[in-house]
């Protein structure tokens, strides 16, 4: 009667660990599968982050080289001033006139170009994103 009673006790010790086993492997797949998304995300955003860099860059790059040109251009607008100076007032009134509505038009136009850089730049950090996102996407569609 003991050794039955052991015999017993091993199958269902046994039954258990089969029932483990059912449940500890779906578990590890999904552990490994997380894991994988968790690198590609790392991925994901470390190449945003690159973009981000270069963009950044370029755009600083190009704001200093137009402030460079906003100086030159604010020195000769004073050379013109204090060479109208020397006429008649209405001339000094007709060149600040002329000042004003050209520097109107540089700022719009700069605005633009901000506007369309900074576009440009949202929509490159979000490549490497999106393509992580289809990625995920594929995984979950139906075949047929």
């Amino acid at each position: 009667m003991i050794g039955e009673d052991i015999k017993g006790d091993e199958r269902i010790t046994s039954a258990r660990g089969q029932n483990a086993g059912d449940v500890v492997l779906p578990a590890l797949v999904v552990a490994e599968q997380i894991a994988e998304a968790a690198r590609a995300n790392a991925v994901a955003l470390f190449e945003t982050g690159k973009v981000l860099k270069a963009e950044l860059n370029a755009i600083g790059e190009k704001a200093f080289a137009e402030g460079r040109d906003a100086l030159a251009l604010l020195a000769s607008d004073l050379d013109e001033l204090a060479t109208a100076t020397a006429t008649t007032p209405a001339a000094v009134l007709a060149l600040q006139q002329k000042q004003a509505r050209r520097n109107a038009e540089l700022m719009l136009s700069g605005f633009a170009r901000s506007a369309g850089t900074f576009g440009k730049l949202a929509s490159e950090m979000s490549g490497p994103i999106a393509a992580l996102l289809n990625t995920r996407l594929e995984a979950f569609r139906l075949p047929g």
